[in-house]
């Protein structure tokens, strides 16, 4: 599965996995992260992962149900 992203494309999915785990983002994700992005893009794509974990935290909250069939998947492989 990992292979069919795209490196820029992981690169984001790691960060929100950070984020989302431990609301911050590692030295090294960050790193790599200004190595691609300007800063004003980083800090928009941190931006619209805390709003997501918001929304999603708040749905939660109040007793929103997933869709059939959802699965919570991460991917183990972000450093």
């Amino acid at each position: 599965m990992i292979a069919n992203f795209m490196a820029q494309d992981l690169l984001i999915i790691c960060t929100a996995e950070n984020l989302v785990a431990i609301a911050q983002v590692s030295t090294d994700i960050m790193m790599q992260l200004l190595d691609e992005y300007s800063e004003a893009q980083c800090l928009k794509i941190m931006f619209i992962v805390d709003q997501y974990n918001s929304l999603n935290k708040f749905a939660n909250s109040v007793g929103n149900q997933w869709e059939p069939g959802y699965k919570n998947r991460t991917l183990t492989q972000c450093k």
